[in-house]
């Protein structure tokens, strides 16, 4: 068509803008600072102690080997030298925590 002119075609200068935007967006991220990056320490990890068991090798039965009964030689000493309540069924390292509490709240 003749005597239009595509100055109502918006695609083309919308193009243009966004190319230009895109542009000085690259220029303004590389324009940095010509300074070396400082090298920062990295901190030291915390120090933890050996990781435990969980098995308190004080109640080690080492009459018993372990393959033979592990149970027996794990807890051994602890089943000797505790003695389990006439009331109670079972007896274990929580029970005695709870009752040395019981004591000594009663007493304060």
């Amino acid at each position: 068509m003749q005597g239009t002119c595509d100055f109502f075609d918006y695609r083309w200068p919308m193009s243009k803008l966004l190319s230009a935007v895109i542009g000085a967006g690259l220029l303004a991220g590389c324009a940095g600072s010509t300074e070396p990056p400082k090298t920062v320490a990295a901190p030291e990890p915390p120090r933890t102690p050996s990781l435990l068991s969980g098995i308190d090798s004080q109640y080690i039965d080492d009459t018993v080997r372990a393959q033979d009964d592990f149970y027996k030689y794990v807890n051994g000493r602890w089943l000797a030298s505790t003695e389990i309540p006439a009331d109670r069924g079972s007896y274990d390292p929580w029970d005695k925590l709870e009752n040395e509490m019981q004591v000594q709240l009663r007493v304060s």
